[in-house]
């Protein structure tokens, strides 16, 4: 991923919870990737004030490692053209 794009790093659970720049909205991020078959969640969806919008929540429990490393590159090629 670009460098402006950090991420946490999971002790547990099923998703990794990314945040983009304050300029960038997962939700067209979505829209872009979604064509290549990467899909996500938006992280807006999970503030209730309208905040979020540059953060995401990605799925790493059910796709092979080499499919996961295929979403990343596509991820961070589409978030680096928004």
């Amino acid at each position: 991923m670009p460098e402006y794009v950090s991420w946490t790093k999971p002790d547990g659970g099923i998703f990794l919870f990314v945040t983009l720049p304050e300029w960038c909205d997962a939700s067209e991020l979505f829209d872009i990737t979604l064509k290549q078959n990467v899909a996500f969640v938006a992280g807006g969806l999970f503030h209730c004030d309208g905040s979020g919008k540059n953060t995401m929540r990605i799925n790493f429990s059910f796709v092979s490692k080499e499919r996961t490393l295929e979403g990343v590159q596509i991820l961070a090629i589409a978030s680096e053209i928004m």
